[in-house]
């Protein structure tokens, strides 16, 4: 507990905020002896025991006054975990910045790529969003990697996966993304929707059991982002659809805090049974600086766009979209 001191003072800086020490804690217990308006709760399990986050399958509870305590996850050593606290309090240190970028990741199935579609034009409806298509139509496996280092403010992927990572893009797992040079804080994302199946799911403990955290431990093991939301098993795609939907307009009203935007989707119509935020609830969806300019230059052009060669030294690069 002592390696979270940091993350615990960075929240003292805005409210109260404080550690709790208890053996194999049930969340709905620790939450309903907390009071106060629009709380959170990061529990910080002990990887070597048996996880109770199937206890709580919903990042939301309730206090004793009846408000809501939005609940995050961590399941990592101690060594780790200091790396993920000092991370997340450079990441709630972001400056605000006007207009953030907000990354839509999918496959090339129709049903995605209308969602994606749909997501877009609910995020062009204000200044503050710059939604970037990247896509499996639009971005290669190598190229998706290395604009995942950029910075942005929150990115959502609606698409199949499991446990291990992502079936678009030919398959990107957890292993590649975390391949390259550690991640500074300015290249990680604020917040994670990953809409994939089991991409929440927690490690198992015990001799007869392999060992195998779910996709969103180790996007924040490897610093691709603060905070993520995911499912725990296999939910319908009209659900993760519903949900996609009712998160882009929290982003929409002006909602910045992982936990803020969950709780706006669900007041939106949106179920969150079956997810889990890991990570810190409190993390913000806010870019690094000049996070925009950097993805913005980030090359996904659409399937239809057409690409004429340049001749000629002078310009800056093999290829102009037109």
């Amino acid at each position: 507990m002592e390696v979270l001191a940091p993350l615990r003072d960075e929240h003292l800086r805005h409210g109260e905020a404080r550690l709790i020490v208890a053996d194999a804690p049930r969340p709905q217990d620790v939450a309903g002896e907390l009071h106060g308006e629009a709380m959170t709760l990061l529990v910080a399990e002990d990887p070597a025991e048996r996880s109770v986050r199937w206890t709580c399958p919903t990042p939301l509870l309730k206090n004793q006054n009846g408000a809501a305590v939005t609940v995050g996850w961590l399941r990592f050593d101690a060594e780790t975990l200091e790396a993920y606290a000092n991370r997340a309090v450079a990441l709630l240190r972001r400056p605000t910045q006007p207009r953030l970028p907000l990354a839509l990741l999918g496959p090339r199935e129709q049903r995605y790529l209308d969602l994606l579609e749909e997501l877009a034009i609910t995020a062009e409806s204000t200044p503050a969003l710059v939604p970037l298509r990247w896509n499996a139509e639009r971005l290669a496996r190598h190229r998706l990697e290395m604009a995942l280092r950029q910075g942005a403010a929150a990115a959502m992927y609606t698409g199949h996966g499991n446990a291990r990572g992502w079936f678009a893009y030919g398959g990107v797992s957890t292993n590649a993304l975390s391949e390259g040079p550690t991640r500074t804080a300015d290249e990680s994302i604020g917040v994670l929707f990953s809409l994939s199946c089991r991409a929440a799911q927690p490690a198992v403990a015990g001799e007869s059991e392999t060992p195998a955290p779910g996709l969103a431990e180790d996007v924040l093991r490897c610093g691709l982002a603060g905070a993520v939301l995911a499912p725990l098993g296999d939910p319908l795609h009209e659900h993760n659809r519903v949900l996609a939907v009712a998160l882009l307009r929290a982003l929409v009203s002006g909602e910045r805090a992982c936990a803020d935007v969950v709780r706006a989707a669900k007041a939106d119509g949106a179920c969150l049974d079956g997810y889990a935020i890991i990570g810190d609830p409190a993390v913000p969806v806010a870019a690094a600086p000049e996070a925009l300019e950097r993805c913005v230059t980030v090359f996904a052009p659409a399937p239809d766009a057409v690409l004429n060669d340049v001749v000629g030294p002078a310009k800056a690069g093999p290829y102009v979209l037109s």
